[in-house]
């Protein structure tokens, strides 16, 4: 059974979050297996029209779901290897980048008809949308430029030149900044918006990749595929002020702003690492399934789902607790999810089956762990434990805890955070495990490290 390990106590007592919860079983069920175009590799979900857009790299086709009923109602025709559409869902529009043709095209989602085809730079890859400029920012790799398009007349205004290899750029819109990481060049090109001009170009790691954009604290977090590394650049002074060791090869973070966290998918390592943004640091590291693919977030439920590309599954992971809480059985080769919550589905992407699995998550939740679980103190047979109330209620309110002393099952109820349990025998090593319980039942412990007695 897979573990993280979420803090230690001053106590040297260290809390673990399990792998699987008692709700991990239930916790979300294959409702459809809707069959796409050849190689459906990203997905855009638009919850106004209830749509999935599915790119279907290897058939020059974009698939589009009506998820009400979870079938696809339209197909059409686009490039050669399209991927990853961009949605603008106020304007009714969808671009899609297509790689082999050298184009974007632009889709009508009140038709589901290409109404333009932009020819841009060698091989494009996912663009950035600023709609506050009504422009669409196209990395072109292999012609190592950037493409701007005027969305109001889908025409190129300008190409500017950037490093080698560029991916898919952030766009830091109150500075009015774009930043391109150029994967050959260990650099990122930061791109005026107001001129369409590079004005510096920051040193970072190896194989610098897309990354995630905080604009309320102006930090830019880029992960550096071929250094295992995470660079944070002051996006107001275009400076690294910090590089943060992860796992192997990573890519794809999602950012929780609110709970300053940032969350890497390491694929080499089979893992993700968390990082806690306020101190720049990995404060835990958790073993999901073989070559993570992306992460996507869910912040208003406290999960982040990791595609598993060797395994054929999504790990499901509890971000109050950060432990692996479920995995989902998807399809060959998943790639990033797209999660509904107003229709409480998890859309998940199979490139080698050809394929979207539909899973219906659960919509009721228990607590997340207690944090800080320690031995207060031992006294006799007896252990007095405290802890700190968990990040994440659940659905409802906490109405209780309880401690479990393992061997044994020696246990103590409180709705308070301290109890303390007798009966202990001497020579005797026990491991003290917390849950609280609300209204759905009990949640996802913590553990101490064992002690003997």
């Amino acid at each position: 059974m897979l573990r993280s390990t979420l803090m230690a106590s001053a106590a040297g007592i260290v809390v673990v979050g399990l792998a699987m919860s008692p709700q991990a079983a239930a916790s979300s069920d294959v409702v459809a297996t809707i069959k796409v175009g050849q190689g459906p590799y990203n997905v855009t979900l638009d919850t106004g029209k209830q749509r999935l857009y599915v790119a279907n790299r290897d058939d020059a086709s974009v698939s589009v779901i009506d998820t009400k009923i979870n079938s696809v109602i339209a197909t059409i025709p686009v490039g050669q290897n399209p991927n990853t559409p961009v949605l603008d869902a106020p304007r009714n529009r969808l671009y899609v980048r297509n790689y082999a043709s050298n184009s974007v095209s632009v889709i009508d989602t009140t038709n589901n008809t290409v109404i333009s085809n932009i020819a841009v730079g060698a091989h494009p890859l996912t663009p950035a949308l600023d709609v506050d400029r009504m422009r669409l920012y196209v990395p072109n790799t292999d012609s190592n430029s950037l493409s701007v398009i005027d969305l109001n007349s889908n025409t190129v205004i300008g190409t500017v030149a950037v490093g080698s290899e560029p991916r898919t750029p952030t766009l830091d819109s109150t500075r009015g900044k774009l930043f391109v990481p150029n994967s050959r060049g260990a650099s990122i090109s930061v791109v005026d918006l107001a001129t369409l001009s590079v004005t510096g170009t920051i040193a970072v790691g190896q194989g610098p990749w897309a990354g995630e954009v905080n604009t309320a604290t102006g930090r830019l977090y880029v992960p550096n595929h071929f250094e295992s590394s995470v660079s944070v650049i002051d996006t107001a002074a275009n400076t690294v002020v910090a590089t943060i060791p992860v796992g192997t090869n990573p890519w794809d973070p999602s950012l929780d702003a609110a709970r300053n966290r940032l969350y890497v998918a390491n694929p080499a390592s089979n893992s993700v690492s968390v990082i806690d943004t306020t101190t720049n640091t990995v404060i835990s590291t958790v073993p999901v399934g073989g070559e993570p693919w992306g992460t996507t977030i869910d912040p208003q439920h406290y999960r982040l789902y990791v595609p598993n590309d060797n395994d054929g599954t999504v790990s499901v992971i509890d971000t109050a607790s950060n432990a692996v809480v479920a995995t989902l059985k998807a399809g060959t080769g998943p790639s990033a999810p797209a999660v509904d919550n107003a229709r409480a589905r998890l859309y998940v992407p199979n490139y080698g089956s050809n394929s979207v699995t539909v899973f219906a998550l659960r919509t009721s939740f228990a607590p997340s762990a207690p944090q800080n679980l320690s031995l207060a103190k031992a006294a006799g047979s007896s252990a007095t434990l405290t802890w700190s109330a968990p990040v994440w209620a659940g659905s409802s309110k906490i109405t209780g805890y309880t401690v479990i002393a393992s061997p044994g099952g020696k246990t103590c109820k409180t709705k308070k955070t301290t109890c303390t349990i007798t009966g202990l025998k001497a020579g005797t090593r026990y491991t003290f495990e917390a849950r609280a319980t609300n209204k759905i039942g009990p949640g996802t412990p913590a553990r101490t490290n064992p002690a003997t007695w």
